[in-house]
């Protein structure tokens, strides 16, 4: 089975990351968490050797103890 590794916390978006072919770390866009996970285990599936996961946005977590605001509700 490939190897992905999901690091995610339960926010709502999600960046898929993985290594390339001569060493770099790679991060796609923000997506939400299920369509993250879904793209990695798709790139997972096409190159079993590769190493892919998952990771909250960064500038998205709020700091503990605290309440995020959503504008959109």
């Amino acid at each position: 089975m490939p190897h992905v590794t999901d690091t995610r916390a339960d926010d709502e978006l999600s960046i898929v990351s993985w290594v390339d072919a001569y060493g770099f770390v790679v991060e796609g866009c923000p997506l939400p968490v299920a369509h993250a996970a879904a793209l990695a285990q798709a790139y997972a599936s096409q190159d079993p050797r590769g190493r892919y996961w998952t990771h909250p946005v960064p500038w998205l977590k709020a700091p503990r103890g605290t309440r995020r605001r959503r504008d959109c509700d």
